[in-house]
């Protein structure tokens, strides 16, 4: 997962971060107002490994191999390091780039060095939510760039009924694609809208297109069987034109830790049969 949004309070916060570097963020109200400005700020990428380091202005970081690490970061950068969306899912802030498990800021550092030299005034492609909602966008642009989250996607693809919940899937194990694979090609609504699933044979050989495949069949089931909950309030954050959202995140009833253990569990049993 690459991720399009920050904290709602991140840009133009002047808490934490050097007076002259913040001076370009002041009046900044959008992500893609901020990202060009962000990219150009010295240091921004580079991750900070001690807590003390921490700064609205070099805000990627790595935690060290300390019990709590994590929580450290949260207690310094407190609001500005967490959307909503991330909190109800339950997905690791966007800025943790490296250190602990499930870490998304390596990737997203990578696709906001590539997009913001493309934030023009005039481009070929929109970006959901914060042009619009999704409707809008496709109305003016043949291609839309979303924030996903394989593991809503692998709930929405596989579950019996829309609204899911999300399914955790070993996806680096090759027996655990096989098995995901397997179910989503015997699964209902597949047979149901007689769907085609292609290239199968890739999915199945590394989890960056066993991802791709399964979260189109995810999107695809939505936008066929329940198109309202795409882009529904539960997808957003808490300020959309700044923290972003995930699309289909309203498709997605997120349960306790503990239920959802369990679901993998069973999963890995059928990998193993």
């Amino acid at each position: 997962m690459c991720v399009c949004g920050v904290a709602r309070h991140c840009p133009g916060s002047a808490a934490s971060a050097r007076v002259a570097e913040m001076e370009a963020w002041k009046g900044l109200s959008g992500f893609l107002e901020w990202l060009p400005v962000a990219d150009r700020t010295a240091g921004f990428y580079d991750n900070v490994i001690t807590t003390t380091d921490w700064r609205v202005s070099r805000p990627f970081f790595q935690v060290g191999g300390v019990a709590g690490g994590l929580k450290q970061f949260f207690q310094v950068a407190g609001s500005r390091l967490q959307r909503r969306v991330e909190a109800g899912t339950g997905a690791k802030p966007v800025f943790a780039a490296a250190g602990i498990p499930g870490t998304v800021g390596a990737g997203s550092k990578a696709i906001w060095r590539e997009l913001a030299p493309l934030l023009l005034p005039s481009r070929a492609f929109g970006i959901w939510p914060f042009d619009g909602n999704l409707g809008e966008i496709l109305a003016q642009h043949p291609v839309v760039l979303a924030e996903i989250y394989p593991r809503a996607c692998y709930g929405l693809a596989l579950g019996s009924g829309i609204p899911c919940t999300p399914i955790a899937i070993k996806k680096t194990n090759g027996a655990h694609r096989r098995s995901a694979l397997c179910m989503l090609s015997t699964a209902h609504w597949v047979k149901d809208l007689a769907v085609t699933i292609m290239d199968g044979d890739w999915a199945e050989d590394n989890e960056d297109d066993f991802d791709a495949l399964v979260s189109a069949a995810a999107l695809l089931r939505l936008c066929v069987t329940r198109p309202d909950l795409l882009d529904g309030p539960d997808s957003l954050g808490s300020s959309p034109e700044v923290e972003g959202g995930i699309l289909g995140r309203s498709g997605v009833t997120f349960r306790a830790k503990n239920e959802r253990c369990a679901r993998r569990g069973s999963l890995e049993k059928e990998a193993s049969a």
